[in-house]
């Protein structure tokens, strides 16, 4: 499994002044398939953040992980952002 910088926000996590999507706000993405899912650490669950003017954040929700369907791991059955 590879992690690469996410280029739709050049690895800031932030696009336009806001949390990116694509990368969940993480500034990169996970590349391949199967093992721990990066974006929630293997729990299946994500936990939403506000990041603030000078680049802190603070945990506002949590959710089941869309990028491995809640299930903690992706496989060649999820997709991944690009």
């Amino acid at each position: 499994m590879s992690i690469a910088v996410c280029t739709i926000c050049t690895g800031t996590g932030r696009l336009a002044g806001l949390q990116c999507r694509t990368c969940k706000g993480t500034g990169t993405t996970e590349r391949d398939g199967g093992g721990n899912c990066f974006l929630c650490s293997g729990t299946g669950t994500y936990t939403r953040y506000r990041v603030s003017a000078d680049g802190s954040k603070q945990a506002y929700r949590e959710e089941p992980c869309r990028t491995c369907d809640g299930t903690g791991s992706i496989t060649g059955s999820h997709p991944v952002d690009a």
